[in-house]
């Protein structure tokens, strides 16, 4: 690696970030934060580079690359992979962050969130450590989703095809069809599911029982994959939605949430079938119907946004079929033309 300051990933971070065009002010500064956003914020990017670090021997000596993790500056929600000199670059904007939080509060605060994760309570004296603890989940659900757009080569994939990044949201024009980007969405869901659910089944699970109030021993597993699904929703829902019919949801350049959702949970249930064959029957409907009540509850749709019960619809209806299909076949399609680029 370079000693070069120049070649620091802060400063190449910010200046990609400045050649890439949508985010002109580039790397965020946190000492510009409020003092209670500043705290949060630098925690955060020390906890996920420490994270990193622990990857990163191997990562260099097989690969050649590091990853590194920051902020960007920009109130948009928005997450994105790209690549900047030898490192793997991982970013997440301002925005992103606030809309996460928010969202985490509103479903950790729900009347009905302890009923749904199966335990008795939140106790009042863990009222803010589980709004930490599910908003924690969904970054480190969303930051390994990032790396799995690099692992599987779709940044490499993409830089070889003139597009060096992959943003988490983009606008979509309604006439191009971006079903192959959709099933990237999905198979970078589906490395984050197997890279989180160890973690979170094991040696974080001490961490996450004390933030919501209980011992170890009394959070089973069930609500520990029960909080993961709804931080996975915190994360979808600081996406926009933008309204589609059959004719034009192969123009998203991401899946439907609730589609996504769906894929989700079934990467979930094959994880737990190979590795926790004790809860492969997991959710419930009723805990699977009360997660999505919350929600609906929870969640403020925009004009031009399209309601949980309306995405049901869609996904309930014959084109909604005929779109399961199409990107099935894409993920296989996917797959195979990511194999030159995936890291292996």
């Amino acid at each position: 690696m370079s000693t070069d300051s120049r070649q620091s990933p802060d400063i190449l971070f910010h200046r990609q970030l400045i050649e890439l065009g949508k985010y002109p002010h580039g790397k965020q500064n946190t000492e510009l934060l409020p003092g209670y956003s500043r705290a949060l914020f630098e925690d955060i990017q020390a906890r996920m580079n420490d994270r990193f670090s622990a990857q990163n021997v191997e990562l260099r000596t097989r690969f050649g690359v590091d990853l590194y993790f920051d902020f960007i500056n920009s109130g948009s929600p928005n997450a994105l992979a790209f690549r900047a000199g030898d490192f793997a670059m991982v970013g997440v904007t301002r925005g992103m962050l606030d809309h996460l939080v928010l969202f985490s509060g509103r479903l950790a605060t729900h009347p009905r969130f302890a009923t749904v994760l199966g335990i008795p309570e939140i106790p009042e004296s863990a009222s803010d450590s589980s709004i930490v603890t599910l908003f924690g989940m969904a970054v480190q659900f969303f930051t390994a989703h990032e790396i799995g757009h690099h692992v599987h080569g779709h940044v490499d994939f993409g830089a070889a095809s003139g597009a060096p990044q992959l943003f988490e949201l983009v606008d979509a024009s309604d006439v191009e069809n971006h079903i192959d980007l959709q099933a990237m969405e999905l198979d970078a869901d589906a490395y984050a599911t197997s890279s989180v659910l160890p973690h979170v089944l094991g040696e974080q699970l001490n961490d996450i029982a004390r933030g919501v109030g209980l011992d170890e021993k009394s959070l089973t597993a069930e609500s520990v994959l029960t909080l993961v699904l709804i931080a996975v929703v915190c994360f979808l829902h600081t996406l926009p939605q933008r309204r589609y019919t059959g004719a034009t949801v192969q123009s998203l350049r991401h899946p439907p949430r609730l589609a996504r959702l769906n894929y989700l949970l079934g990467n979930i249930q094959k994880w737990c079938r190979m590795n926790r064959p004790e809860v492969q029957k997991w959710p419930s409907l009723i805990r699977f119907q009360g997660i999505g009540q919350m929600v609906v509850e929870c969640s403020g749709v925009s004009a031009e946004g399209m309601s949980w019960t309306e995405e049901d619809a869609f996904l309930v209806s014959r084109d909604g079929a005929q779109y399961i299909r199409d990107i099935d076949q894409a993920l296989s399609r996917v797959a195979e033309q990511m194999k030159p680029f995936a890291w292996q």
